[in-house]
């Protein structure tokens, strides 16, 4: 019942979002073949964002489709295309509605064609902004995770803290994007720094263990003095906490649950 309710909300989420850009973006199109085009493709692109994840969800084996993860990358792409774009109207429709306060008449005065050519223009910006920032959000986000060292002074630390070194991982998304390959090298740079403790902050994976169970198993081969510690976030709560948590603790990790 509470899925049901959830798939719901989102649905229609996403159709106000979709209806507020078809007002914005399409609706003002003259002419009529590019018009129809355009609804075409948000018809499209609307299916393919709100229906895409519950396939995944639904279809465990679809985890092994060879094809996934390029699906998947085009998904997200366009997902972070939409965010990019939806954020970048309201900041401009904020600052149009700050710029023209007080100037309702001069704004009023401007030739229908005219007005509608400097909102298709704008509008064009608007997309050409959304997708210059998902092209560089994408090349930043598939490069691998940066090392950041930090050094924790105390004023009153034991002796046997003084060269005790954590490894915090975070946030690693293991899924249908990120796999196999992705994990085991970030295995091995974490053993390169030979920690005194690994900490795993969440976050681990996205999709249940019937999906990544051989995949996640990687973790196993983390390599510390004091071991390996986890604390779940919420993404483990979207996947199936418990069990997850059970399959943790028979590869050795100790998840902290309090």
């Amino acid at each position: 019942m509470k899925l049901t309710i959830y798939i719901c909300i989102f649905i229609l989420l996403c159709g106000l979002v979709f209806a507020g850009l078809y007002s914005r973006l399409v609706k003002p199109i003259q002419n009529k073949k590019l018009k129809k085009t355009m609804q075409i493709c948000m018809l499209l692109f609307f299916s393919f964002l709100v229906f895409s994840p519950w396939v995944y969800r639904f279809f465990p084996n679809i985890y092994n489709a060879p094809w996934r993860r390029e699906v998947m990358a085009f998904y997200f792409s366009l997902m972070g295309f939409l965010s990019f774009v939806v954020v970048y109207l309201l900041l401009a429709v904020i600052f149009q509605k700050i710029l023209w306060l007080g100037r309702r008449k001069t704004y009023e005065g401007i030739d229908p064609n005219r007005r509608l050519f400097l909102t298709q223009m704008f509008n064009m910006g608007i997309l050409s902004l959304g997708g210059v920032s998902t092209a560089a959000g994408g090349i930043v986000n598939m490069r691998p995770p940066e090392i950041f060292q930090v050094n924790i002074q105390l004023k009153q630390m034991h002796d046997d803290l003084k060269d005790f070194t954590i490894v915090q991982i975070s946030d690693l998304h293991i899924g249908p994007l990120l796999g196999r390959e992705f994990l085991q090298d970030v295995v091995d740079r974490v053993n390169q720094l030979k920690p005194s403790l690994v900490a795993i902050t969440g976050d681990l994976m996205d999709g249940k263990l019937s999906q990544l169970r051989e995949t996640v198993r990687i973790i196993s081969q983390l390599q510390s003095v004091h071991g390996s510690y986890f604390v779940a976030g919420n993404h483990e709560y979207y996947s199936g906490h418990a069990e997850w948590m059970i399959f943790l603790k028979q590869l050795g990790i100790k998840v902290l649950e309090n």
